[in-house]
């Protein structure tokens, strides 16, 4: 977790499985999400698609493919539907008991805020 000082040791272990393991969606979400993305079928778009997840982590996971078109082995990250606006309501909800908690604490809370914006980004990620 980005601010392990804040809370006791056992949460932030607990925290930290959930935000960087946490359970594989179903691959009907997968699938859902990727074709609403991409305007067609994924056995349209890939000649193989994993359906388990190479990782799944809070907001989104990650399937290994190959894209029809170029024979091309690719990394498919995938976020859940609603996982931007969980995250950023999590982190509203933090800055709120911090105005009270911990006042110093909110220009690294809206710092953050702006970097995890930026992950919510999937193709701007891909263009990297």
């Amino acid at each position: 977790t980005a601010f392990p000082d804040l809370l006791p040791a056992a949460w932030v272990a607990r925290l930290e499985v959930l935000v960087d393991d946490a359970p594989a969606r179903p691959f009907s979400v997968t699938r859902r999400v990727v074709e609403a993305e991409l305007g067609r079928s994924v056995k349209d778009a890939f000649r193989e698609f994993d359906e388990v997840p190479v990782g799944a982590a809070s907001i989104g996971q990650v399937h290994r493919a190959v894209v029809r078109k170029t024979n091309e082995t690719v990394a498919v990250k995938v976020m859940f539907p609603g996982g931007r606006d969980l995250v950023l309501g999590d982190l509203k909800n933090v800055r709120r008991v911090l105005r009270f908690v911990k006042p110093a604490l909110l220009p690294a809370i809206d710092e953050f805020r702006e970097r995890v914006r930026g992950e919510f980004c999937y193709l701007d990620e891909a263009r990297v």
